[in-house]
């Protein structure tokens, strides 16, 4: 196994992620995605990775499915995962094409908000 690491709380949805100037024509990271792309990078560990390998990645996303109502949340976490995958390659120092196989689940737990990354090569 390349690595496994945990960040605490839940990324921001991609459409969260981004500010846009239409008058300048200029988009970036929204503070939010920044901040949390930068715990992702400082939670992963040293790696033994290659950099020419192809990866698998397993993302489990833990949070409370339900609001305080009873009321399922409608959290499309599958809109979650290009922040991930951006930041995972960024720190890895590849491109995120090298990701071949990727698993998502998504986890009941009404106590706290985290994620959990494993990477494996192929």
């Amino acid at each position: 196994m390349v690595c496994e690491f945990r960040v605490n709380g839940l990324p921001p949805s991609y459409n969260r992620s981004f500010k846009i100037a239409h008058s300048l024509r200029q988009v970036w990271l929204s503070p939010e995605a920044h901040s949390y792309k930068n715990k992702i990078k400082m939670s992963i560990p040293p790696t033994n990775f290659e950099g020419d390998e192809l990866l698998v990645a397993e993302i489990d996303y833990c949070y409370n499915w339900y609001y305080k109502n009873g009321n399922l949340k409608k959290k499309d976490t599958q809109n979650c995962d290009k922040l991930v995958y951006d930041a995972i390659s960024e720190r890895l120092g590849i491109d995120d094409s090298h990701f071949k196989i990727r698993r998502v689940k998504d986890f009941h737990n009404d106590k706290e908000e985290y994620v959990v990354v494993r990477i494996d090569t192929i």
